[in-house]
């Protein structure tokens, strides 16, 4: 996993080539093994620092949370669910991120990524009409968070 030490997520080196990601701000899944490890990459620069706090398993199916801060200091919880099949393949990972404010705000950076055209029409977008109208307002920091 990608902390202080540069350690690797736990699930990068396992992902099917068939493997899809979902997450809290996304409209649609990411599919494919090279689409997740960028966009898991391209999180990753957005991460002034980033903590696990666990990681565990029930069967085939692993548990990751972790704490981040992000570059303009907002604080990012994640928990992630990472789906196993019977060889051992990750299959599915559904990360969930909170606070919203600072997700969106993450989202805003992940859109600039140079990688950004893969993925971009997985994640809500300033043009979106309905997003806009969901997410529209300042954070408790004062923060815009229609700034994505």
């Amino acid at each position: 996993m990608s902390s202080d030490k540069q350690e690797k997520h736990p699930f990068l080196d396992d992902l099917a080539d068939d493997a899809e990601l979902s997450g809290t701000v996304m409209r649609r899944s990411v599919s494919g093994r090279d689409h997740i490890k960028r966009l898991v990459e391209a999180v990753g620069t957005l991460y002034a620092s980033q903590t696990p706090t666990f990681y565990g398993a029930i069967g085939q199916r692993h548990f990751l949370q972790y704490q981040a801060t992000l570059r303009n200091g907002l604080k990012l919880e994640a928990v992630g669910v990472i789906e196993r099949d019977d060889a051992g393949l990750v299959q599915r990972v559904t990360m969930t991120f909170a606070p919203l404010d600072a997700a969106v705000v993450a989202v805003g950076g992940i859109g600039r990524h140079p990688s950004a055209r893969i993925w971009r029409r997985s994640f809500l977008r300033r043009d979106d009409q309905r997003g806009r109208r969901a997410l529209r307002g300042r954070s408790e920091l004062g923060q815009d968070t229609e700034a994505f």
